[in-house]
């Protein structure tokens, strides 16, 4: 049995990591939806802003302290919003970025003249990818009703 060469352990390993993330993402995925599907009995307080809460002091609706703790928990859970939106797209486009470089390290395996920057392949095969990376800025620039 021949030994495993350089490039087929750190596809092996790519591999195995992309599972790996894979495997989590679907796990949190599956949490996140299956919280966002949970029925809840609880009302989701309202927003309210400065001007509200300060018009419900001077009416003696509430006090400065509960104010102030309102807008804090605002904040909180805003913030929290947020963490969790940039959290999913983080883990995503982390997943995306691996299983592409598992899948270029695979084309290049396949055809090593990829790895030569000056083959007529690589030549070949950049001048098409920055075509279409000068393509995908035109119509992000356009704006989105200009994509197909």
């Amino acid at each position: 049995m021949a030994e495993k060469t350089e490039a087929e352990k750190t596809a092996e390993r790519q591999a195995k990591a992309l599972e790996n993330l894979t495997s989590a993402f679907e796990g949190l995925k599956g949490k996140v939806e299956k919280a966002a599907a949970a029925p809840t009995e609880t009302k989701k307080p309202a927003v309210y802003t400065r001007a509200q809460l300060r018009a419900a002091v001077n009416a003696g609706t509430i006090t400065e302290d509960q104010m102030d703790e309102t807008l804090e928990r605002q904040l909180r859970e805003s913030l929290r919003a947020e963490a969790k939106t940039e959290i999913t797209q983080t883990t995503e486009a982390v997943a995306r970025n691996t299983r592409l470089s598992t899948q270029i390290d695979a084309l290049a395996d396949a055809h090593p003249e990829l790895k030569d920057k000056t083959s007529d392949l690589f030549l070949k095969v950049a001048a098409k990818f920055n075509s279409h990376r000068i393509r995908g800025r035109r119509a992000e620039a356009d704006g989105p009703q200009a994509r197909p």
